[in-house]
């Protein structure tokens, strides 16, 4: 296990982002304030940006933020392939994965960091199910997700609830980098892959509000037909 000088836990955050400039400084702010009571660091890995993140980042974040790794990829490959990078540059014992909008909040990942060590758990995803509260913006989402999620339990012998959430934590030396093959959404699907072949995967209730297409979301049909697509294509062993 990946642990800090003091053997003390150390979570590295993964923050993928693509064109966020309306978002970027303020969920880094947010993680920022979070109390972390253990070592960790923040890696945005910008996936090509044509907006204004890489100027926000180097003039704002970088100087105003202690322990964040600005990582700029010169093309858009695909959330997956930020993933991918914020993971081989991670020198956290755990990881867990912030999307660089305002969906979450990372206040949950202290709930599923205790969790974690309550429990002796290797893997811990974030639930939007499990609470009342949560919206959903699309009920296209919200179907496809379920539907999604279905046929990963019956191929893959899991019990999740919630496939496509962003919050997964997870244990460094149970993903292997090179490993990974998909760069776009799909990631959400072989991350759960890879890491059910090694472990146990918990989840635990966290909140969730969405934005709309207007405020920047990007995930669409189209990707949840490629996700059942891998799905049938990719089977566990």
């Amino acid at each position: 296990m990946l642990k800090n000088k003091n053997n003390e836990l150390f979570l590295s955050v993964v923050v993928p982002s693509y064109n966020e400039e309306k978002t970027i400084y303020e969920i880094i702010r947010r993680i920022s304030s979070v109390k972390f009571n253990f070592t960790h660091e923040i890696i945005i890995v910008d996936d090509g940006s044509q907006d204004k993140t890489e100027e926000i980042v180097k003039n704002r974040i970088l100087k105003e933020f202690k322990n964040v790794k600005y990582i700029r990829l010169q093309k858009n490959f695909g959330k997956g392939n930020a993933v991918k990078t914020g993971i081989s540059e991670a020198k956290g014992e755990f990881i867990i994965i912030q999307d660089a909008d305002l969906e979450y909040y990372p206040e949950d990942i202290l709930k599923m960091i205790s969790f974690a060590k309550k429990n002796k758990a290797n893997v811990v995803y974030g639930n939007r199910f499990a609470l009342n509260d949560n919206n959903w913006t699309y009920p296209s989402h919200f179907i496809g997700n379920k539907l999604i999620t279905s046929m990963l339990n019956i191929l893959y012998g899991t019990k999740l609830s919630d496939v496509e959430v962003c919050y997964k934590l997870f244990k460094r030396t149970l993903i292997d980098p090179n490993d990974m093959k998909a760069n776009d959404f799909r990631i959400e699907l072989e991350l759960t892959r890879l890491l059910s072949k090694k472990s146990k995967i918990y989840e635990i209730p966290i909140r969730y509000n969405p934005r709309t297409k207007d405020e920047g979301k990007k995930i669409d049909i189209n990707d949840g037909f490629k996700a059942f697509c891998w799905l049938l294509t990719h089977p566990k062993k």
